[in-house]
């Protein structure tokens, strides 16, 4: 699963067991209890990218990449998309089809909650808020 930044580096991004005991460790959350990690990340994107930064720190160590630099180099649409693959690459690892399908239909209702509340905010008249506020 593969993502780029916004200097235009692509990153991929690969659960293995490996990965998964440093996020473990160091971050305190086990990427095979699914549900707990679906929470956590849904909560705080921080923690999203600080385990993707171990699952990518070798190959950004190879190209000379910080990790300030690498998180200097995320901003909205780049942690979007890095989400996006972050569950991706989970699916993939996790063993079970149980917490597979779990995860596909939390994103399922994540992005059906996305749709929604842009269709909410595309009603809104902004002009009206803006003279409201003078």
């Amino acid at each position: 699963m593969k993502f780029t930044d916004k200097k235009e580096r692509e990153w991929s991004v690969v659960f293995t067991i490996g990965v998964a005991r440093r996020i473990r460790d160091e971050l305190g959350f086990d990427l095979m209890k699914t549900q707990e990690v679906c929470t956590k990340i849904a909560q705080d994107a921080y923690l999203m990218i600080d385990a993707t930064w171990l699952s990518i720190e070798e190959q950004a160590t190879k190209e000379g990449v910080s990790k300030k630099d690498f998180y200097d180099s995320l901003e909205g649409e780049h942690i979007e998309k890095l989400s996006d693959v972050f569950i991706e690459a989970l699916q993939l690892f996790i063993p079970s089809r149980a917490m597979k399908k779990i995860i596909q239909k939390s994103m399922k209702a994540i992005q059906k909650n996305d749709a929604e509340l842009m269709k909410e905010v595309e009603k809104i008249d902004f002009s009206e808020i803006v003279t409201h506020g003078n």
